[in-house]
């Protein structure tokens, strides 16, 4: 068995520019949001291609993230969990958040004919604009 040293690991990777970034909460949440981002969207865009219908694959794709994205957020970028209250107000925020994003989806596709794909894409800027806001806030404040 040949051994090789293919160099540090993507949580390694991550951890450490995460102690970098210890000051900084923007950054924080901007890196563990590519993670989280990359997560969701991969679920979403596996559900369309085995040919869930798009809105369908948006709440199975939220559902798996919601657990893995609270304990992202919560630890690493907002320094804590917060107890039961905050995973609560969690839950609720991605509620909300899926009801927009579905909302914005849906007309994307219905009305401008935008892929499914491509909607979900750019339902990502107001979302995660709307989540921060609302995460750092009310959340983990």
């Amino acid at each position: 068995m040949v051994k090789t040293n293919s160099g540090p690991g993507v949580i390694s990777v991550v951890c450490g520019y995460l102690k970098v970034t210890k000051r900084s909460l923007v950054l924080r949440f901007l890196l563990v949001g590519i993670l989280n981002t990359a997560f969701g969207y991969g679920m979403y865009a596996t559900f369309v291609f085995l040919g869930l219908p798009y809105l369908y694959s948006l709440l199975m794709a939220t559902v798996l993230g919601v657990v893995f994205n609270y304990f992202s957020l919560g630890k690493v970028v907002f320094q804590g969990g917060r107890g039961k209250s905050a995973f609560a107000k969690f839950i609720s925020v991605y509620v909300a958040s899926y009801l927009f994003n579905a909302y914005l989806l849906d007309t994307l596709v219905t009305e401008f004919l935008v892929s499914p794909y491509m909607s979900q894409g750019i339902c990502l800027v107001p979302i995660t604009t709307l989540n921060w806001l609302i995460l750092k806030n009310w959340v983990f404040k």
